[in-house]
């Protein structure tokens, strides 16, 4: 299975929040803050502490390009902007060759770029993040999303052209057409132009984990900023209460006396804390490599015991006893050869022979 497929299945199994930022991590490469903002919207409402209506869209085969998972043989023949594409307005699509290099060239907004935003959105290009907007010079501003026909070879079947809208899933088969600009190369060399190679697709997990720290932090603060309860003392203080009142003059000792801690609650305290420190001092890796050795040595113990039964059973045991015997009636019959054919001499040393062996 490959990684990408690995990761696919991997995400099935998370909370509904991780699975969207494993999503958004995917296709944007990075996490902004309006994304720790919508994923820790998405956390608080997966365990109610939240009433939003933001719904997570979990990572999944739609959000995969280049192959990775779509099996399809796809060959990219023309594109042709068809509506709200910047200021695009060309009923020519532009051609691709089969064999070789297209080389697309012109001034200045003449277009270049809109065409290469078409192909990052509907091609599932990781870091597709711009927006592809209307033509800013048009009279009255559309709201509809950018559209565009995609020309190409799908398993050499002849040409067709593919509907693609803004916003909506692409065709699956696009998915096999790799983009590649200045933005994705990011993903491979770093700000400081630091060059190092991560396998694709393992980019997510550490990401992942540095936003789940992000999240820990605004949790954190969420806890230390809720205001103190003024009244967290009012089962204690009062008429009837265990104490009267609490002032400046109220001791530790006589709230520890008005407020007894029972011995099994004692007990469990004490348990809780051999408990975590037992926790604190395990060590994930090691434990992990503990049981590794041991699922090692009793498959190896599997083995051998499976070979010293074959050896043992009842067959085995069968074949060595009819090898016996016939070693047996063997001897017996050399011996009665030899004395037919040399005498009663020739049998002695035979027989001597056969001692000797013994010993």
């Amino acid at each position: 299975m490959k990684v990408v497929e690995e990761l696919i299945t991997w995400a099935k199994t998370l909370p509904a929040w991780q699975a969207d930022a494993v999503r958004r991590i995917w296709v944007n490469r990075t996490i902004s803050e309006t994304d720790i903002i919508e994923v820790y919207e998405l956390l608080k409402v997966e365990n109610g502490m939240s009433t939003s209506e933001t719904v997570p869209i979990p990572f999944g085969k739609d959000h995969v390009a280049s192959g990775t998972v779509h099996q399809k043989h796809t060959v990219l023949k023309g594109l042709l902007p068809t509506k709200n594409v910047n200021a695009i307005v060309s009923d020519a699509p532009l051609r691709f060759s089969y064999r070789g290099v297209t080389i697309v060239y012109g001034d200045n907004a003449a277009g270049k770029s809109g065409y290469s935003r078409i192909l990052k959105r509907a091609c599932r290009a990781r870091g597709a993040t711009a927006l592809i907007y209307p033509n800013v010079f048009a009279a009255t501003a559309s709201k509809e999303p950018a559209q565009a026909d995609i020309y190409a070879e799908i398993d050499g079947k002849p040409e067709e052209a593919l509907q693609w809208s803004d916003g909506e899933t692409p065709p699956e088969c696009l998915a096999n057409i790799a983009v590649f600009d200045a933005q994705t190369a990011r993903l491979y060399v770093d700000e400081a132009n630091e060059v190092r190679y991560i396998p694709y697709g393992l980019d997510v997990f550490e990401k992942l984990a540095g936003l789940c720290r992000a999240l820990q932090l605004r949790i954190n603060g969420e806890i230390h900023a809720l205001p103190k309860d003024p009244d967290i003392m009012k089962d204690l203080v009062g008429e009837g209460k265990p104490i009267p009142v609490v002032s400046a003059d109220t001791t530790e000792d006589l709230i520890d006396e008005r407020t007894p801690f029972p011995e099994s609650d004692a007990k469990r305290l004490e348990e809780l804390r051999k408990e975590l420190v037992r926790l604190r001092a395990q060590d994930p890796t090691k434990e992990a490599a503990i049981w590794k050795r041991l699922c090692s040595r009793i498959q190896q113990l599997r083995l051998t015991l499976g070979q010293v039964r074959q050896i043992c059973s009842d067959e085995s045991v069968q074949l060595l006893k009819t090898k016996q015997k016939e070693l047996k009636d063997s001897k017996v019959a050399a011996s009665l050869a030899a004395q037919q054919a040399f005498g009663k001499r020739a049998c002695t040393r035979n027989r001597q022979r056969d001692l000797a062996l013994l010993v």
